[in-house]
């Protein structure tokens, strides 16, 4: 069980930590500071004694891989789960794991399928990048808790019937914390990246990965060999500085071919994407110059196609 948990390189991992996890995704929620005493009134005997060692040898390799998805082997029909798991890492939460423990474990007992495995990992990647990143909500106790609510009401459920009711009422508790449409668009309007707007690299990087993977599923991407596309250059004169590190100036494109297309004129840009059939959106196949009109009404696009992504998600219907 240590070496697993020593073994996952990420910041602000340790066995005290792993310890709560697992408790309150199987027992009653607890405080961290009280997890020992929790432990003690509930482990009385060597058979409990032995079956606790057990669970946490297991959840410890769970565990493991929530945190370090490179080091398992996963089938190539199991890549999307570890892309959902890769994601919720860069955002660095730690609400979400007592209940991502227990769903891991069931599929890997083959309890759960893999489509509501899925769906209950894009669910909280999906929310936590809404919540946490775009909204800047605070964590509190209370997200804690219903995480933990969540996790034991999916272990129990051991039924097919109960298990999915146990997911949609998860999903459906989430999605009435989602921002009204209004305000999510003001938010992701004001999303930017470049030299001069280095802050929110991380939230870019992901909007542009999903709406990527979302507009052309057919397309295998390696994030590793991508990088993000000024389609008016950074260097430019002609448009502010805002306006060119906003979303709708920015593209997803191989590493080697955006360096080769350096500081091009963007018209000259659009024209390469089209003589090289990159995936592309309607507007920047359709345009033939390149403004601050033509971002803002890109931006726009964008940010509808993300809210009805977020609409099939979580089944919400925009008032």
């Amino acid at each position: 069980m240590t070496d697993n948990i020593k073994s996952i390189s990420a910041d602000g991992i340790d066995l005290d930590g792993f310890l709560y996890h697992y408790w309150i995704s199987t027992g009653n929620f607890t405080q961290k500071k009280d997890i020992f005493k929790a432990i003690k009134e509930n482990v009385k005997n060597k058979v409990s004694a032995k079956k606790l060692l057990d669970d946490l040898q297991t959840y410890s390799e769970v565990y493991r891989d929530l945190h370090e998805p490179g080091l398992r082997k996963w089938r190539n029909d199991e890549l999307d789960i570890k892309i959902a798991l890769e994601a919720i890492n860069r955002f660095r939460v730690k609400h979400p794991i007592p209940l991502m423990m227990i769903a891991l474990r069931k599929y890997d007992t083959k309890a759960l399928p893999k489509s509501e495995l899925l769906n209950i990992f894009q669910t909280i990647e999906t929310f936590t990048f809404i919540n946490t990143n775009l909204m800047n909500a605070r964590s509190s106790g209370g997200v804690a808790q219903m995480y933990a609510f969540h996790a034991k009401s999916l272990a129990s459920a051991t039924e097919t019937t109960r298990r999915k009711k146990a997911i949609d009422e998860f999903v459906k508790k989430l999605s009435l914390k989602i921002p009204p449409q209004s305000i999510f668009q003001e938010k992701f309007n004001a999303l930017r990246y470049s030299d001069k707007f280095p802050l929110q690299k991380k939230e870019i990087q992901y909007v542009v990965t999903r709406l990527f993977s979302e507009m052309f599923p057919a397309v295998a991407i390696n994030a590793h060999e991508m990088s993000i596309e000024h389609i008016e250059p950074q260097s430019s004169i002609k448009i502010d500085e805002a306006t060119v590190a906003s979303i709708g100036n920015l593209w997803f494109l191989k590493t080697a071919f955006n360096n080769a297309l350096g500081n091009m004129d963007a018209t000259l840009k659009l024209q390469q994407y089209k003589n090289s059939h990159l995936p592309c959106d309607k507007i920047l196949n359709n345009a033939t110059s390149w403004g601050k009109q033509e971002i803002n009404a890109r931006t726009d696009e964008l940010c509808t196609k993300f809210w009805e992504m977020i609409e099939n998600r979580f089944k919400i219907t925009s008032l």
